[in-house]
């Protein structure tokens, strides 16, 4: 039951914070942006819930399916490391959190023709990554922020669009490559207005 409460959650995170809804839609206009990955963060009492959306040249540096040995044992290496989300994020200690499942993919999107023309980076489509977390936490109230290292696992990416929301509030913001931290004390700690 809470399960299905965490994907109306997720699924609605779009709608709640509208810059993220309008950057989103811009996006899928020209596929995906490189550089910039999108990471989704919801948490509703114990339970942590994180997908993250990432361009395959940020992350394995090619948007096409995996040739010769080098490029696949780059695709696994990255499933792997995107697999774990210890691997990814640094949760505070004090907050509890222990992973209850995760999956990571490399999905392949062929992009159509536009008016008759390829771009030049249309050739092979768009691929991306899409990874979704699910964590317990024994104490979510310690989650004000989760330090990232994203970054240095894939220096590829230049940032990260983030949207959050928990039972005291919603937030979006920008972490830069050279930010470490993403500050959720907006909607962990409860607004006293």
């Amino acid at each position: 039951m809470q399960n299905m409460k965490f994907l109306v959650v997720l699924s609605t995170l779009s709608f709640i914070l509208p810059a993220t809804l309008a950057a989103q839609t811009e996006r899928q206009h020209d596929a995906h942006e490189h550089g910039v990955s999108e990471l989704k963060i919801a948490i509703d009492g114990n339970l942590l819930q994180i997908e993250l959306e990432a361009p395959g040249s940020d992350i394995v540096g090619f948007e096409h399916e995996a040739e010769g040995d080098e490029q696949k044992k780059a695709l696994q290496t990255a499933l792997s490391n995107l697999g774990d989300p210890m691997r990814i994020f640094d949760f505070p200690e004090a907050a509890g959190c222990s992973v209850t499942a995760s999956k990571a993919a490399f999905e392949l999107e062929h992009e159509e023709e536009h008016e008759g023309e390829k771009h030049e980076d249309e050739e092979e489509g768009h691929a991306e990554f899409h990874v979704s977390y699910s964590l317990t936490c024994t104490s979510p109230e310690r989650l004000t922020n989760i330090g990232l290292k994203f970054f240095d696992l894939f220096p590829n990416a230049k940032e990260i669009e983030v949207a959050a929301v928990s039972g005291n509030g919603q937030m979006a913001a920008e972490i830069k490559q050279d930010e470490r931290i993403i500050d959720l004390s907006p909607i962990i700690t409860p607004n006293m207005n």
